[in-house]
């Protein structure tokens, strides 16, 4: 799949040298696009195989699995940003004063936004056949994918507002997505009640409870964008502290997630020292992701 982000992006150059576009660039661009959006399918696919083929426990595995997906979704965004610059310019000198149409570029974005929810949905639908020890995994990757689309549909959405006169098309495009997302979200957070409650550790596997000393420690509040400053300094206060031992440090991290996705991330994991590693990664691997927030930027 590299090999094949490397030949576009060589095409890209080859258009993007020449001084006009004719039609058959325009078609070259067309038919780029097409296999950009059916490899960036393919590669999900292959993304999901492989996660279902690693254990859970089989950490560095995934971890690298997920850092190789990630720099891929970051450079397919970037030839896809490309294409759609070269696509809204104009085939011929006959109009070479009238200004590029934003929303035209617009429209293919929000249309590429809504193959990938539609992704997501049928992805979903196929969690229940999953083996038992991949379902949260799935369901976790899941609230990623949403949480992704999500911040780029925040985007789109703030730059349909900018237009002048507006476009109450793209917007109605728009809110559907949202709505669907949001349904998608809803469900697929009941799914991982549904699971953490059927795994729910006997009262036996529960440590007493601990005593704390009085640290004061950092918030997160969910939002994949604010997860790189809270963990500095949770990681300061908290987890490099020394005179704590992983129960208490456990305890902290748990005060520390508000309400929402951060807390229910680590929801069905019991209070016991030995956990304290395992919700740190779920949590790193939930909200730690330098694609979502190489895009906002």
């Amino acid at each position: 799949m590299q090999g094949r982000l490397t030949r576009v992006e060589r095409d890209i150059n080859k258009l993007d040298s020449k001084s006009l576009l004719g039609p058959s660039d325009q078609r070259t661009i067309k038919r780029l696009l097409e296999q950009l959006k059916e490899d960036d399918r393919k590669f999900e696919e292959h993304h999901l195989d492989v996660l279902n083929f690693l254990k859970e426990e089989d950490k560095d595995a995934i971890d690298a699995e997920e850092k190789v997906y990630d720099e891929y979704g970051i450079r397919v965004m970037e030839i896809l940003e490309k294409l759609e610059q070269l696509e809204v310019v104009e085939e011929s000198e006959s109009r070479p004063t009238t200004p590029p149409d934003p929303s035209r570029s617009l429209t293919k974005r929000l249309r590429y936004l809504e193959e990938r929810k539609e992704a997501i949905i049928e992805s979903a639908r196929e969690v229940v056949f999953e083996p038992e020890g991949h379902r949260r995994l799935r369901l976790l990757k899941r609230q990623e994918d949403i949480s992704a689309l999500s911040t780029q549909l925040s985007g789109f959405v703030a730059e349909i507002l900018s237009l002048t006169d507006g476009d109450a098309s793209l917007m109605k495009i728009a809110s559907s997505i949202e709505r669907d997302l949001s349904e998608q979200d809803f469900g697929v957070r009941k799914m991982l009640l549904d699971f953490e409650e059927n795994h729910k550790p006997s009262e036996a596997c529960i440590e007493t409870a601990v005593e704390l000393p009085k640290i004061s420690a950092p918030t997160f509040d969910g939002d994949i964008l604010n997860w790189v400053a809270f963990w500095e300094q949770f990681e300061t206060a908290i987890h490099n502290n020394e005179k704590l031992n992983d129960a208490q440090k456990f305890v902290y991290l748990r005060e520390a997630l508000k309400a929402g996705p951060a807390k229910q991330t680590i929801q069905g994991l019991s209070q016991s020292a030995g956990n304290y590693s395992e919700a740190k990664e779920c949590l790193r691997k939930r909200f730690d992701k330098p694609r979502i927030i190489y895009r906002s930027h």
